[in-house]
């Protein structure tokens, strides 16, 4: 489960070791199987958290209840197991990389050891991790589904093998278990294991989910605005769509328009000329016109024109008042102070050798595609050679190769992953995210000065002082140009007419639906 939205399941059918509690009730981290958020020794290299008591193994898929799994007590072990689970390579994990920070997590996923030696048992009610390196945001990494538990007696024969088959028998741990799984949908109902005592995160209030798939947007929202359904989860309304909501008073009062902690982009790849050169990715930076690109999104109801990497809403978030430094007339690029830097780099007449840009085929990312071919071609460069394979293809063949030799992709984005500067800086644009076949840094960047910036940054343990590193490591990363952003994505949702308490959780983008109330029938 690596998406927004398999997270904003997973949070009524899993627990994890901390979690984010009710948006109406506080927005920081807290404890959800622990007791708390966790306790560190003096540099962030070890981090202890002390399990609740009470919490158990719900049903399995479908229902099934498993001897001697089912309504036993989630101890140590079975987090041990979740997390070291990741690393097998039968399971095929989205995101291992965020816990390879751990003691002995490279020799397991290699094979060369039996467990990960840094996560210690030290009963079964206590958990401690020992960390290469000081790692401030740990329990933010610990809300993702990575540390939801799994009993290591029952999971291990389905890890088994070329392809786990646990996802046919997975264990439920949260309010809700799946009851059925179809082609068209879930169906989620209560579980009789969970003890609403135990949830300090999850209110739980209706007794269950029925969740259909395979609606576009426009039929999507439409059920939800007549009533018919009552949330729609990924399924942002724009365009002429957005306008007629916010303009009919009925459903703009059951709108919520935030931020999503999203950054959209075109990258530069450092490692093909001549963009190797910092004066060529400035020159780029300042040639796109990035209000266009926004108007083909959707324009200002999208959110705003970025102009640095981190979003708002995220620890070293800039504003562009405070820091803009490729920014142009009403962000539609520059081509003449362009074409001056690529003439400091010795391209005066521009740059006549073959680049290869690769983009998607697909509404509207063809059409922002055209405009920033449009405008390198404009900048100087005469040879520009154009790709758009089929959806998906771009990142799986091209992008994350450094055999493709793409020089400049332009359907890029990324979302945090939680809300922490690390989970974009640390997981896209650095060093640590290369990798020449399955790179996640798409611009191969690798400078020791954003490097030593976001290490900083993720050592410090003063909030105040931290917040001063990621603004600089914000800058850094800005200023090396390998990055061209261009919008700091906002994200609208309706919800119907019985819906009570829709608070939007940052964490998965979309109301909070384990904490909303649905009206029932009689008014109540």
């Amino acid at each position: 489960m690596y998406s927004s939205l398999s997270w904003f399941l997973a949070r009524g059918v899993f627990r994890t070791l901390t979690s984010y509690p009710d948006p109406g009730e506080g927005d920081g981290l807290v404890g959800d199987l622990a007791t708390d958020a966790g306790t560190p020794n003096d540099d962030a290299t070890e981090w202890t958290f002390t399990l609740r008591s009470g919490i158990r193994f719900g049903p399995a898929l479908g229902g099934e209840r498993i001897p001697d799994v089912t309504g036993t007590e989630i101890t140590c072990d079975d987090i041990k197991y979740g997390i070291e689970r990741i690393f097998l390579p039968s399971v095929e994990a989205g995101y291992p990389f965020y816990y390879d920070v751990l003691v002995g997590a490279e020799a397991f996923s290699h094979g060369r050891a039996s467990d990960i030696a840094g996560i210690e048992c030290i009963d079964d009610k206590t958990i401690a991790f020992h960390l290469r390196e000081p790692t401030t945001d740990w329990p933010s990494r610990l809300a993702m589904p990575a540390s939801t538990p799994v009993r290591r007696a029952y999971a291990s024969r389905y890890d088994r093998g070329v392809t786990s088959s646990y996802p046919s028998h997975v264990l439920f741990s949260g309010p809700y278990f799946v009851a059925r799984h179809e082609d068209g949908g879930l169906r989620l109902e209560r579980s009789p294991d969970w003890d609403p005592a135990s949830d300090a995160v999850r209110g739980a209030y209706v007794d269950g989910v029925d969740w259909r798939f395979g609606f576009g947007i426009g039929d999507g929202i439409a059920k939800v605005t007549s009533g018919e359904y009552d949330l729609a989860a990924d399924l942002p309304p724009t365009g002429k769509l957005l306008e007629r909501i916010v303009t009919d008073p009925s459903t703009l009062a059951r709108l919520i328009h935030e931020p999503e902690g999203c950054i959209r982009y075109l990258f530069v790849n450092t490692k093909v000329r001549p963009f190797d050169d910092a004066l060529v990715r400035r020159a780029v930076n300042v040639a796109i016109d990035r209000a266009n690109l926004k108007r083909i999104f959707g324009g200002p109801a999208t959110g705003p024109i970025a102009s640095s990497v981190i979003p708002p809403g995220i620890d070293g978030y800039l504003s562009p008042a405070r820091f803009a430094p490729f920014a142009t007339y009403a962000s539609a690029g520059d081509i003449d102070r362009g074409r001056r830097l690529m003439a400091r780099a010795g391209y005066p007449d521009g740059y006549d050798r073959p680049i290869t840009a690769v983009g998607s085929p697909n509404p509207p990312f063809d059409a922002i595609f055209d405009s920033v071919v449009g405008d390198l071609r404009r900048l100087g460069f005469s040879h520009v050679v154009t790709l758009q394979p089929t959806s998906g293809d771009e990142y799986s063949k091209y992008y994350s190769r450094l055999s493709s030799r793409t020089a400049v992709g332009t359907s890029t984005g990324w979302c945090k992953d939680y809300p922490g500067p690390y989970s974009i800086l640390g997981s896209v644009l650095s060093a640590d995210a290369i990798d020449p076949s399955s790179s996640r840094n798409y611009s191969f960047l690798d400078d020791d000065r954003l490097e030593r910036a976001i290490g900083a940054a993720e050592a410090e343990v003063d909030p105040a002082a931290a917040t001063a590193l990621w603004e600089k490591a914000n800058r850094v990363a800005t200023e090396s140009a390998a990055w061209v952003p261009w919008s700091w994505d906002e994200t609208a949702i309706v919800y119907g007419t019985r819906v009570r308490d829709a608070h939007y959780l940052p964490f998965v983008t979309q109301i909070d639906w384990v904490n909303a109330r649905v009206r029932r029938a009689n008014g109540s």
